[in-house]
């Protein structure tokens, strides 16, 4: 998301859709919902449900973090040059779950930790209120959450497309949230965390809808200039071909 043109871009979204677009994104979502499309599926859907729910008595919120490929997406290096499109606050995946651990001991929340499948994990992090699962489906572990958390992930789209709050600790594209574009210190996500505050880094379902309606009436978009257009990356171009039938 972060270095996309719509982060890059401030008005790449003041364009309105038509309401043909957004009837053709409603229909794209309606049935990414009902087939439960995964990118990176994983075929141990229901375990991680199991598993969760044995647990869930001990803690007073249950939250899912997504880890990401910290490199494909430009926040590692550090020094690189898409670092501050990305998480402009928080140095990656496991800096996002350290500070999220700290809240979770204040508060007796269960973090949910699912690292990217495709980065090696590279710290081994053990606490009492986090739970490493490198299995299981996306899908089941945002409906067994209270709240989902990442960074930048998709996980976040599908999240919210199924009314699931959804909070981004990274930066978003200007659809979403007028000013900041991402959170800027603890003390503003431990507020999100509690809901003392109008989560202002969530992803309603109506701004993703806008969102897809606009990225499908542009053909999606490029991501950064060494990068693959994104209807050519991973499985894209196979859901775009699936989106055609169902049409």
């Amino acid at each position: 998301i972060g270095q996309s043109k719509p982060c890059l871009i401030d008005d790449y979204f003041s364009d309105i859709p038509s309401d043909y677009e957004i009837d053709k994104a409603e229909k794209y979502i309606d049935f990414i919902i009902k087939n439960k499309n995964d990118r990176k599926p994983n075929s141990n859907f229901g375990l991680e449900k199991s598993i969760i729910d044995r647990m869930r008595d001990k803690y007073s919120k249950v939250i899912f973090f997504a880890g990401v490929n910290d490199w494909q997406t430009g926040i590692y290096p550090l020094d690189g040059p898409y670092k501050l499109y990305q998480s402009p606050y928080y140095l990656g995946t496991y800096d996002c779950l350290r500070t999220l651990i700290k809240i979770a001991q204040e508060e007796n929340y269960l973090i949910i930790f699912k690292p990217h499948p495709n980065t090696p994990q590279t710290q081994e992090i053990y606490h009492k209120n986090l739970l490493t699962l490198e299995f299981g489906s996306i899908w089941s572990l945002i409906e067994s959450s209270d709240l989902v958390v990442s960074p930048l992930s998709t996980v976040l789209y599908h999240a919210s497309i199924i009314g699931k709050p959804s909070l981004a600790m990274g930066k978003i594209p200007s659809i979403y949230i007028k000013g900041n574009h991402y959170i800027n210190s603890d003390a503003v996500l431990r507020n999100c965390l509690l809901g003392k505050e109008n989560i202002s880094q969530t992803l309603s379902k109506d701004d993703v809808t806008k969102h897809i309606a606009i990225l499908l009436s542009k053909y999606l978009c490029s991501y950064h200039d060494w990068s693959k257009p994104l209807h050519i990356r991973d499985q894209s171009d196979y859901v775009r071909t699936i989106f055609e039938d169902h049409e």
